[in-house]
């Protein structure tokens, strides 16, 4: 069952494999501009790098395997 929740400033959903593959390219194609490295300087080294499509699908694919991700 995928987590999600709703307020009036938020919208909160989690993202699995089981995400339309639309879905998960509008994600892959905007992760390059969101994980740049001035936001990624203090993350953990996996978020490092994400600068390309096929970094992004790579990226997708290890969170979604390791942990939940939960998108606002």
């Amino acid at each position: 069952m995928n987590l999600s929740f709703n307020t009036q400033r938020l919208n909160v959903i989690e993202l699995n494999s089981n995400d339309t593959k639309s879905e998960r390219t509008t994600l892959v194609n905007a992760l390059p501009a969101i994980l740049t490295p001035t936001v990624v300087a203090n993350l953990p080294s996996y978020f490092q790098g994400v600068d390309s499509i096929a970094a992004a699908e790579k990226w997708l694919a290890n969170m979604l395997n390791e942990c939940r991700l939960l998108m606002l």
